[in-house]
């Protein structure tokens, strides 16, 4: 899987679904990064560690998050960042990109 295949798949979601405003399709759009692997920690034993693929952050308010891509799965990840950013947790995987930032109470992104 390419950077660019990842970033279509997140586009064609958004483009699909009717479930989120206008608005705040823009909103989402300005917080994808281009796709890059880094290594994340899956469990909170710190030794369970893997390569994932960054598309999203949120830097909002001072706490930051971000969603992964596991090429392996299919599925997305809602990870944060620990110990002044040179660790990163996944706190869970989910179907989707929207199931993921669903998963954060995000005030701005409310696609219900």
């Amino acid at each position: 899987m390419t950077e660019e295949d990842i970033h279509q798949l997140i586009e064609q979601e958004l483009r699909e679904s009717s479930n989120w405003a206008a608005p705040t399709k823009p909103e989402i759009l300005s917080r994808l990064v281009r796709p890059r692997k880094m290594p994340f920690l899956v469990d909170m034993d710190w030794n369970h560690v893997l390569d994932l693929w960054l598309v999203y952050e949120n830097t909002d308010d001072g706490f930051e998050f971000k969603v992964v891509y596991d090429e392996t799965t299919g599925k997305f990840g809602l990870a944060i960042s620990l110990g002044g950013g040179n660790r990163e947790l996944v706190l869970g995987f989910y179907p989707s990109f929207q199931d993921t930032l669903k998963e954060f109470d995000l005030s701005e992104i409310d696609p219900l």
